[in-house]
């Protein structure tokens, strides 16, 4: 059940923007503190690195420096170019309901819930 698709992070309308200090800016119109699992279906969706992409350390994992703001949904909204204007109000809808009812409810995750298999150690 993924929440957030990876990719998004890089093309999206309101996706990672280079700030002048060489850090980037990430904008949604919910809390940073708002869980929200990421899924790359692109790439290799293996045990630890299905485990890296959905924990909150997007930062470590790419290595770069990542700041998360958030915006109230007026100005989120101004970022989407006018041909996708309509996409805007859906996902900030979505994105408003991970923080009002969390993507799983309030049940709080586990290493059990977000590993495929327990780990060989």
């Amino acid at each position: 059940m993924p929440g957030f698709y990876t990719a998004n992070i890089c093309i999206a309308y309101y996706a990672l923007k280079r700030q002048e200090n060489g850090s980037y800016l990430f904008t949604l119109p919910i809390s940073g503190a708002t869980a929200v699992p990421l899924s790359n279906t692109v790439h290799d969706y293996g045990l630890y690195v299905q485990a890296a992409i959905e924990s909150p350390t997007l930062g470590g994992v790419s290595g770069k420096n990542i700041l998360y703001k958030q915006v109230d949904r007026e100005s989120w909204l101004e970022g989407f170019p006018s041909h996708a204007k309509f996409k805007g109000p859906i996902l900030g809808a979505i994105f408003q309901t991970f923080e009002a009812a969390g993507f799983f409810g309030r049940k709080l995750l586990t290493l059990e819930d977000v590993l495929a298999r327990k780990p060989r150690w």
